[in-house]
């Protein structure tokens, strides 16, 4: 029967692996969750552009069929995405749903509409951008039923200017992130080699080559590589779940691209810092003599 002080030595043993695994794990997430916003920030740049929208006001002797067509029209051009036809009554209609329902001050217009009727348009991404912006604006002019292009230039500038300010700065802190990683999962695995430092010892002393005492410690270091990834690799898909339920353009989970270079790296990196930290910690305490064990 096993004594308590080996219950003891084995139960501190199997604390230590856990502990190691679910540091790896925190690291590895954290890093995966930067990968990730780097990964959908293309995506995110193009669901914001897409929803810059241009108002199209029609004259007011446009009909509807007339306007109708031209909103067909604007459909097949390559810059659009998406249109929408509003007409004179829904206009009217939206105005009085955005006023104060207490102080309706549309109702002394009686019969007569103001307001023109309107196509709003949602353009691609490639052409969410002042320079395109203006041709676009000349081209749609050329209809003889438009009256006026509306769209908001300086927010324009100001999402392609962000977007590009936040990709920078993305990669910088990506790399700072990549590099505390390391240290962490790397100082985590050497104290946990460090409880097991007269062991490598003894096993010198008798005979056993660096490899084969370097062999069993490797092997472990790689497996809670591969647990601590795995760990990180659920959170990760838990953190895509709520994304994809808060917006769905920007996560596909059909999209194997994506899945397979995040999960892939956060894999690769779990495994190959646990590797080579395994490796130099034992190398370490084989290279020291006995008395600097103490």
């Amino acid at each position: 029967m096993q004594n308590a002080e080996e219950i003891y030595s084995k139960r501190k043993l199997k604390s230590s692996g856990q502990s190691t695994i679910v540091s790896i794990s925190l690291v590895l997430f954290m890093l995966g969750c930067i990968g990730l916003v780097i990964l959908i920030s293309d995506r995110l740049a193009v669901f914001i552009k897409e929803n810059v929208s241009m108002d199209v006001y029609l004259k007011d002797n446009v009909k509807e069929v007339n306007a109708i067509e031209l909103q067909k029209g604007l459909d097949t051009k390559g810059f659009v995405k998406s249109t929408n036809f509003i007409s004179k009554d829904q206009a009217i209609e939206n105005l009085k749903k955005d006023l104060d329902p207490d102080e309706n001050f549309v109702s002394f217009l009686g019969d007569y509409n103001p307001l023109p009727s309107s196509i709003t348009v949602n353009l691609n991404a490639a052409y969410a951008n002042n320079d395109s912006l203006v041709w676009i604006e000349k081209s749609i002019l050329e209809n003889k039923g438009v009256k006026e292009v509306v769209y908001q230039k300086s927010m324009i500038d100001m999402i392609n200017e962000n977007v590009r300010t936040i990709s920078f700065y993305l990669l910088c802190f990506s790399g700072l992130l990549l590099l505390v990683a390391i240290a962490l999962i790397n100082n985590t695995i050497r104290l946990s080699i460090y409880s097991k430092r007269f062991i490598i010892k003894t096993m010198e002393l008798v005979g056993a080559t660096h490899w084969f005492i370097k062999k069993p410690f490797i092997y472990t270091g790689v497996l809670h590589g591969i647990y601590g990834s795995l760990i990180a690799i659920l959170m990760l898909l838990g953190i895509m779940f709520l994304i994809q339920n808060e917006i769905p353009d920007l996560i596909n989970f059909r999209d194997i691209e994506l899945f397979g270079s995040l999960f892939g790296s956060v894999l690769f990196i779990g495994v190959l810092i646990s590797w080579l930290s395994t490796s130099f910690a034992v190398s370490k305490y084989l290279k020291l003599r006995t008395g600097e064990l103490y």
